[in-house]
């Protein structure tokens, strides 16, 4: 029902929240802040993100690193291939191939920014994510969640 997929989607929204904030704040520290403390405020964040956004459409994909979905990409361009005018596997080839070139763009970005922005890079995912926050809750239809039944 409507109803239970936004019941689900709202610990998703809170969770990118608090990662949004924590990041922002992140973002402000200064740059002899010990690394010693944010690396392991960043990993728990990954871990918590990795925990509520597992699926993409009906394929599971990994949100916080590109191994396992440049794997799934290669496989669904096989399968494409193999088996011309298979629609879904043409679908799983270009939704994994976006996730893809989305990891590729963003290390890119990042490593960039890094060089003159320092710790305040992180505000360039900040909006990233807050660009995901908004377009998960008003942009469409909520399901991207194992509870939802997807």
């Amino acid at each position: 029902s409507l109803a239970k997929k936004r019941m689900t989607a709202k610990p998703q929204a809170l969770a990118l929240g608090i990662e949004i904030a924590v990041l922002a704040v992140i973002g402000g520290l200064p740059a002899g802040f010990p690394s010693l403390v944010i690396v392991p405020v960043i990993s728990f964040l990954v871990a918590v993100r990795s925990c509520f956004f597992s699926h993409v459409e009906a394929w599971s994909y990994a949100s916080t690193m590109p191994t396992g979905n440049l794997r799934q990409f290669g496989e669904s361009v096989v399968q494409w291939f193999s088996a011309a005018g298979n629609l879904k596997a043409k679908r799983h080839t270009t939704v994994f191939a976006l996730i893809s070139l989305s990891f590729f763009l963003g290390a890119l970005a990042g490593s960039m920014a890094t060089d003159t922005m320092h710790n305040r890079a992180i505000w360039i995912g900040v909006l990233f994510l807050s660009a995901a926050l908004v377009y998960g809750r008003f942009g469409r239809p909520v399901s991207i969640s194992r509870e939802s039944g997807e």
